[in-house]
């Protein structure tokens, strides 16, 4: 699927290959639905029609969405169960909506608070609550996860939960001025078709990203940065887009230049067969995991087909996160947690940034806690009552 919220047609090479690819497609699974934008389901709709080349919901694929509707909502993009923004998709929405189509099933077992009872139940009541209706009880018990500025608790913590990427890089930056060793800088090698010298728009937030591809145009690091991968690299051995880890070291080539980055992840089983196939990096980086440059393209503006390419490394620093990147992680005890509620701006950031942790003894609020910025979606409140219903 293309970029934007416009349906693109296969040309007709690329038509017959992807039907030879998925002739025995009978499955789609979606995740972490609350952030797929209600266009994206119309476009795949359309796409499964011309690949299985009939007119079934969906080209007659099953399709599973898994998820919290009480979770972040699509970045620019609306709800998946609201009407769609491009008007083409506004008769299939009326008359047949994709997203009612769809079975509900509630999946009642909280894996990652699980052991933790009293902060899963914290946690749910955060996750359907009205704005300004916390009980007097929960207010104290998020009041005393509170430290302030400059606190050992926030000093030692293992990340940093923050809402805005301009502030997310500010920290970033001012963490690995502070940590020892040689900084290493990786510059993004970018390119179009129709320039010769292409130079690619950074982010409007001013953290350093290209475009919204969230890779960045210098990649500056040291050995023993915390660091998390933005790409799923290898699915099947747990090399996804959110992985925590430490930069353990750099290979160069023969320029000097970063060729490989030696990443040990948090999790022992993150990477494991990748290193089992790399046995001759295990002595010098023991446990880490190679990680090479990828490729991305990208679109250079809302309404354009305009598309460029940059070859960069799918690392990030990762001191300090933004909490929509945080969505689907989880930090695993006894790693600990700050997160900034007093500059939360949207509904469900509050819930969606604490429950990353196990255990409340994890979480630190920094400086303040305002019970009036921990709130659900009066859209979502209402939708899950429908969906229940159904």
């Amino acid at each position: 699927m293309g970029f934007g919220n416009a349906h693109q047609c296969f040309r007709d090479k690329d038509r017959d290959k992807k039907k030879h690819e998925l002739k025995n497609l009978v499955c789609v699974i979606i995740d972490e639905i609350s952030m797929v934008k209600a266009d994206m389901l119309y476009m795949l709709n359309l796409k499964l029609q011309e690949i299985k080349d009939n007119k079934k919901p969906f080209g007659g694929v099953a399709i599973m969405a898994f998820g919290d509707i009480f979770q972040l909502k699509p970045v620019c993009g609306k709800y998946i169960f609201e009407e769609p923004s491009n008007r083409t998709f506004y008769p299939t929405f009326r008359l047949s909506n994709l997203w009612n189509m769809f079975s509900v099933v509630n999946l009642t077992t909280n894996h990652r608070q699980g052991a933790s009872g009293e902060f899963a139940q914290l946690l749910n009541r955060a996750r359907v609550l009205r704005q300004g209706e916390m009980s007097e009880e929960d207010i104290k018990t998020w009041e005393s996860r509170v430290r302030p500025k400059g606190h050992p608790d926030l000093e030692s913590a293992s990340i940093n939960i923050i809402c805005k990427r301009k502030t997310a890089g500010r920290l970033n930056n001012s963490y690995l001025m502070k940590l020892k060793g040689e900084e290493i800088k990786i510059e993004a090698v970018t390119m179009m078709p129709t320039q010769k010298r292409y130079k690619p728009t950074l982010h409007k937030s001013g953290d350093g990203t290209i475009e919204k591809t969230n890779y960045m145009q210098e990649l500056k690091l040291k050995v023993g940065a915390k660091v998390m991968l933005i790409k799923n690299v290898r699915t099947s051995d747990g090399l996804t887009n959110g992985q925590l880890g430490v930069l353990a070291g750099v290979i160069k080539d023969k320029k000097g230049g970063a060729q490989k980055l030696m990443v040990k992840f948090e999790k022992p089983e993150v990477g494991k067969s990748t290193r089992s196939e790399h046995p001759h990096l295990e002595t010098e980086f023991p446990g880490a995991t190679v990680i090479e440059k990828a490729r991305q393209d990208f679109s250079l503006a809302k309404r354009s087909t305009a598309k460029a390419t940059l070859i960069q490394f799918p690392i990030v620093l990762a001191h300090a996160v933004t909490v929509h990147k945080t969505q689907g992680m989880t930090i695993y005890k006894p790693l600990t947690a700050n997160i900034d509620m007093m500059a939360l701006f949207e509904p469900a950031q509050g819930f969606t940034g604490a429950s990353r942790t196990q255990e409340l003894k994890q979480l630190f609020i920094i400086d303040k806690f305002n019970p009036k910025k921990v709130y659900a979606s009066p859209k979502a409140l209402e939708e899950v009552e429908k969906m229940n219903a159904r």
